[in-house]
């Protein structure tokens, strides 16, 4: 089993030695062996762990949730069934998000339609809103 110094690795997996040092602390990657100068040693373990907090987080789950998903893994009792209910909840926190975000987006639009360019801007309708207007995402 090969063996990558934290520059390596972290060269490796696209993030900054830093990063590793914040996975240590936080419980997602174990403590590295050491060399005899102190130098931070992982196994292809570590970057297998890597690869599997990268693609957790580009499906949207957060530090925490990827804890609890490693946690879930190390589980001999767990099963697919534990993993798909914090799948469906984080689907379910997406949707929220993406709804929240057409809100916005359909405030902005019908703001926009309104403004004209080269009015003063105490006239403009995005600026009136902003100052007056108790919530316009949600209208």
């Amino acid at each position: 089993m090969e063996k990558l110094t934290s520059g390596k690795l972290a060269k490796a997996a696209g993030v900054n030695t830093e990063t590793l040092r914040y996975y240590e602390r936080e419980g997602i990657l174990d403590p590295p062996e050491r060399t005899s100068s102190g130098y931070r040693i992982y196994d292809e373990n570590a970057a297998d762990r890597l690869r599997f907090v990268h693609q957790a987080q580009a499906l949207g789950f957060t530090i925490r949730e990827i804890k609890d998903l490693i946690h879930l893994d190390n589980n001999l009792d767990a099963d697919c069934d534990d993993l798909r209910l914090q799948a469906i909840e984080k689907l379910a926190s997406v949707d929220r998000k993406i709804a929240e975000l057409q809100r916005m987006r359909t405030g902005l639009a019908t703001l926009l339609v309104s403004c004209e360019a080269g009015q003063p801007l105490r006239n403009c309708p995005v600026m009136k809103c902003l100052m007056e207007c108790s919530d316009a995402t949600h209208s």
